[in-house]
């Protein structure tokens, strides 16, 4: 590569791997369904430079190793898993320097028949979606393992110790491939890891998209700059129809129950949005709508450390029905049409002040 050049980033991995996991518990069954991507960055770029593949872990073999680990671990959440698929590449191959995996569940519900839950039938219910992010560096890789099998393996402790074991095999096969990061030495046998790379901590964040929502009343817009531009006119009481993404990060990810914290999330939308169910929440612009949710998430869940929340507009236009006054009325209320280009697109993303050291 030319002295004037670097990489900005490189990696390589599997898309769009599609797993469906069964547990069964006697006659009740659950299942979990994810769409997985796989990225890895390795230490070396001769693949690129070169076209030397020696190091490559091929895509086909990322996407097996999805398989199997589902197998052998099970599934818990999309955070756990895209934990556990990081802390494996980095356990297993030191040559690998960081890792991403990105988990989308499906959303599946158990089947209500005749007033009960039943065991083993399911109704695919894409009212939301739930999707997570991980990242994580060389180093630290045992915590995060543990971490991540911590709800589906009975003997985490052993699973590291081997973890350990195949990272010293392959920190050998690597320093006698030129590969510096991994410094070893002998004390009696086996080998044991004297010296790796400084730990990374593993960077989670978790999704919320597609949550499509309307309210018919308690929401307006005025007031707002009113110019040679403006065709709007102010709208004292509208209906408000969004499509909600939100995307929110955590100080640490030991002990969290991931699950637990979407819920509350998706509680504190309903509660924001739509209020109570008898006379709601009153709305004076998505911005603030947009606000309200962030402020109680930050206040409500110590865990998280940010949030992002997008708020893109579906409007709903009342039908000129004036023209027809034979047939129509001069004033309608009751009918109107779906507009959904171009839309309004609201977004904020609100965190937690970090605290200044002096």
């Amino acid at each position: 590569m030319n002295k004037d050049m670097e990489w900005l980033h490189r990696g390589y991995g599997k898309n769009h791997v599609k797993l469906l996991h069964l547990r069964r518990e006697g006659p009740v069954h659950t299942i979990k369904e994810y769409e997985v991507n796989t990225a890895l960055t390795l230490d070396s770029d001769k693949d690129y430079i070169v076209g030397d593949n020696s190091d490559i872990i091929a895509t086909d073999s990322q996407k097996n190793t999805v398989y199997i680990l589902a197998k052998n671990h099970g599934v818990k959440s999309p955070e756990d898993f895209a934990l556990l698929l990081c802390s494996h590449f980095l356990t297993k191959y030191s040559h690998v320097t960081s890792v991403k995996v990105d988990v989308e569940e499906y959303p599946w519900r158990r089947l209500v028949t005749e007033g009960r839950l039943h065991n083993h039938a399911f109704l695919f219910s894409p009212e939301v979606l739930h999707t997570c992010s991980v990242t994580q560096a060389r180093g630290g890789e045992s915590l995060a393992f543990v971490r991540a099998l911590g709800c589906c393996c009975e003997s985490p402790r052993q699973l590291v110790c081997e973890s350990l074991a195949v990272i010293m095999r392959e920190a050998v096969r690597h320093s006698e491939a030129n590969h510096p990061h991994c410094l070893l030495e002998r004390v009696g046998s086996p080998l044991s890891v004297a010296s790796c790379a400084s730990a990374g901590h593993p960077q989670v964040s978790t999704g919320l998209e597609g949550m499509r929502v309307l309210k018919t009343t308690q929401s307006s817009f005025t007031n707002f700059v009113s110019d040679e531009f403006r065709s709007l006119p102010d709208m004292e009481d509208r209906l408000f129809s969004t499509v909600v993404s939100a995307s929110w990060q955590y100080a640490d990810v030991t002990d969290i129950d991931f699950g637990r914290v979407w819920i509350r999330i998706q509680k504190i939308i309903y509660d924001k949005f739509a209020g109570p169910p008898d006379c709601g929440i009153y709305s004076p612009s998505v911005q603030n709508t947009v606000f309200l949710i962030q402020d109680a998430a930050l206040k409500e869940i110590a865990e998280i450390t940010q949030i992002k929340v997008t708020m893109p507009n579906k409007h709903y236009y009342g039908v000129d029905l004036s023209q027809f006054p034979e047939v129509g009325c001069p004033k309608n209320e009751d009918v109107f049409l779906p507009i959904d280009k171009p839309s309004g697109n609201i977004s904020g993303t609100l965190g937690r002040k970090l605290s200044s050291k002096l």
